[in-house]
């Protein structure tokens, strides 16, 4: 199957649609929250990271909520960690074992918000992103924070594309 095919919003599965659904209004606060929490570091976010990079950044990771750490719960501990951060030995926390890694564990999406939206204002790896204006700039200056920076660039922006994600940034 092609990539196109794998995120062509016309050719989701019902699942993977009701997912995206559920992902555009928590992506659009996202956007808003890190936009409103930049203020508290100094850093003057023209608009936040985008709700397009976020939502695509959880499709990758999570392959559409399939991933066991997305998952609402993982054995009988809650997870819902979108994009799969994994534990900071430096803030506490609930965390899920999988494969040999802990990652950290949410009640719910909301809660993963927050602290999602936490680490990518208060962490300061994120700076240079946050003062970008233009969604290609911005994931641009993301995809150095990645490993394979090049490849993760390319998916988030096709993803983006074939969506039509770009619609819901403010």
């Amino acid at each position: 199957m092609s990539f196109i095919n794998l995120y062509a919003y016309n050719t989701l599965s019902r699942e993977r649609q009701d997912f995206l659904n559920k992902l555009v209004p928590w992506s659009v606060k996202m956007q808003e929250w890190t936009y409103l929490k930049s203020e508290f570091v100094g850093v003057e976010s023209p608009r936040g990271i985008m709700a397009s990079i976020i939502m695509a950044e959880i499709i990758f990771n999570s392959r559409w909520g399939e991933h066991p750490i997305a998952q609402p719960e993982v054995g009988n501990k809650y997870s819902n960690n979108l994009v799969l951060l994994e534990v900071d030995s430096n803030l506490p926390g609930r965390f899920n074992l999988h494969q040999g890694k802990e990652y950290r564990a949410y009640k719910d999406w909301e809660a993963f918000c927050v602290d999602y939206t936490d680490y990518l204002v208060f962490s300061g790896l994120f700076n240079i992103p946050l003062l970008c204006r233009r969604e290609q700039d911005q994931i641009k200056a993301l995809s150095y924070t990645k490993p394979n920076y090049k490849l993760w660039g390319q998916v988030i922006s096709n993803i983006i594309k074939q969506l039509n994600l770009s619609d819901f940034n403010s």
